[in-house]
């Protein structure tokens, strides 16, 4: 097994009380690749009880440290890890693209184009998370819509650890009037008023512009990571017989049949 790999799912099973860890809880995505309907990544646990020491509690959450994806060949699993990918791309980098409207069609994302309808519509991609540090553990929920021209829709959304409601945080949509900034301080949200354009994201823009909470949700896109292994890795995984064992079995069955394998890590 990777070191590294071994040293992260170490810090989220060890980590002290009171400390919340890096989690996805739940990844959605529409019309990206191969993908045209809505497709979910969910890692919120079972009720079984048979593996509860690989189960991480965050709030009100349980959660896997590890997912694994696996499927015939060509069948759409590096394109999870895409859309992942392409998701966490652009919140670090979109703040770039509003003046430079060229590199903004070079990273629009690729809808799936097998019908006319969805090659011209939006693609979306969705996350609920926890945040590192959050003594109070609240659950977020962000996401963005986004098609050639550029967001078309992007929200932001937080829930205490006993609340059942997510509150708003900030929504945008596509008129000036549809810009709700009530979860930011008034300086924040009047800078990011001035500077918003349509190919750059809130996060990508209030991180630059050192606003706190944009800054945490970009900094989490940042440390989170697919691992994506193909046939010659799957064969090196399928003879670490403890990575195997502690790992896999059991969650997902006879490891050892599989020949490609893409496996979601968290910090």
């Amino acid at each position: 097994m990777d070191v590294a790999f071994a040293q992260k799912l170490y810090i989220i099973e060890s980590r002290k009380e009171g400390e919340v860890a890096i989690m996805l809880i739940q990844f959605n995505f529409k019309n990206f690749k191969s993908f045209r309907d809505e497709a979910t990544l969910d890692l919120s646990a079972s009720k079984m009880t048979e593996f509860s020491d690989r189960v991480v509690t965050v709030g009100s959450e349980k959660i896997l440290p590890v997912a694994a994806i696996y499927g015939a060949n060509a069948s759409g699993k590096s394109n999870i890890y895409n859309a992942f990918e392409y998701m966490s791309g652009y919140v670090a980098d979109s703040f770039k693209y509003g003046d430079e409207e060229e590199k903004f069609e070079e990273f629009r994302p690729t809808p799936f184009l097998f019908d006319s309808t969805s090659a011209s519509a939006e693609s979306s991609f969705e996350v609920y998370f926890t945040l590192p540090g959050d003594k109070a553990e609240r659950t977020y929920n962000y996401g963005f819509c986004i098609d050639k021209e550029g967001v078309t829709e992007e929200w932001l959304n937080s829930k205490a650890k006993t609340a059942r409601k997510y509150s708003t945080v900030f929504y945008r949509g596509t008129s000036d009037d549809e810009l709700d900034l009530s979860g930011f301080p008034k300086s924040s949200r009047d800078n990011i008023q001035v500077a918003l354009e349509k190919q750059v994201l809130i996060i990508s823009l209030g991180a630059k512009l050192k606003v706190g909470k944009c800054k945490a949700i970009r900094d989490w896109f940042l440390a989170n990571e697919f691992a994506d292994f193909v046939d010659e890795a799957g064969s090196r995984i399928r003879k670490d017989e403890s990575y195997e064992k502690n790992y896999l079995i059991g969650k997902y069955g006879a490891i050892p049949t599989l020949k490609s394998i893409d496996i979601f890590k968290e910090d």
